[in-house]
Formats: structure tokens, C-alpha cells, sequence
């Protein structure tokens, strides 16, 4: 097993994305679920961990299958179809959620009041901070961690 050179032969990313963006629906679904029955909101720092933990459970895939880490392109690619995944898998969970408690014109009221309430500019600086935190934590963490189940692999290889 090796780190990747620029020779290194490029990886469809798509099934690891679409896996990740699986992940992220199901642990975002558990965490929807357990608020609502024990009745507690989730901190807004609640999304980076469900990023994290999704990674985890993909990036180790990935380093298992190709016996190294995700080039720099690739992790650039990659950190790209998450931070969109995320985008996606959310809007449709708050579609979703809408629709399940309160049927089309919960979602209709939720649209309302996002425009009544909400300054096209702070959702604009809110979207873009959020789509650059989750490509930047995606980016760093698939490296860190990539590097580590590496490590890890090759120690118990060679044990």
C-alpha cells in the first residue's frame, strides 16, 4: 500500500459519493428521529458531525479497495460531489419533513416565511459558508483520514 503519485491511475468517485450520500440520509433521518421522539432540538454544529461520521464510514471503503488515499484531484472531486450531496440530501429531508408533518401547505408555509423572513443576502452568506465549511471539512478530513486507515491497514498487515 502507498500514499498516490501523480501517476496514480483515477477512481470513479461516484459509487464512494452516492454511498456517502446514503450515509448521510440515514444518519441525518436517526438524528431527525431522536430529537423529535425525546423532544430536543440538535446543535447547529450537529451537521458537521453527520458530515464527519459519514465520512468515516466511506473514506475507509475507498482506502480498502484501492490500498492507498484519494490523490489531491481526486479529493478535490470528491469534496466537490459531497458538499453537493449534502445540499441535495437536505433539501430533500426538509421537503420530506414538511410533507410527512404537515402535508403540501406546511411546505408552502415554510416557503412563505423563508421569503417574508429571510434577507436574500444573510441566506446567501449563510448558504456560502456552509457549502464552503462542508467542502473544506471534506476535503482536510478525507485526507486525515484516509492517511490514518492507511496506517492502520499496513500495521495490521504487517502484524
Amino acid at each position: 500500500m502507498t500514499m498516490p503519485t501523480d501517476a496514480t491511475k483515477p477512481v470513479a468517485l461516484l459509487p464512494y459519493v452516492l454511498k456517502f450520500a446514503a450515509l448521510y440520509g440515514l444518519i441525518s433521518i436517526a438524528l431527525i428521529v431522536v430529537s423529535s421522539v425525546f423532544q430536543f432540538e440538535l446543535p447547529s454544529a450537529m451537521g458537521i458531525v453527520t458530515l464527519m461520521a459519514s465520512l468515516a464510514g466511506i473514506i475507509p471503503m475507498f482506502v480498502a479497495a484501492e490500498k492507498r488515499v484519494m490523490t489531491t484531484g481526486e479529493r478535490v472531486r470528491f469534496a466537490t460531489w459531497v458538499t453537493i450531496a449534502v445540499l441535495l440530501v437536505t433539501l430533500a429531508l426538509v421537503v420530506a419533513v414538511s410533507l410527512a408533518f404537515g402535508g403540501v401547505a406546511a411546505l408552502l408555509e415554510l416557503i412563505d416565511t423563508a421569503k417574508k423572513e429571510a434577507s436574500p443576502l444573510i441566506v446567501a452568506i449563510v448558504t456560502a459558508v456552509t457549502v464552503a465549511l462542508t467542502w473544506i471539512v471534506t476535503y482536510f478530513y478525507t485526507g486525515f483520514h484516509g492517511r490514518q486507515t492507511l496506517k492502520l491497514i499496513e500495521k495490521k498487515a504487517t502484524s
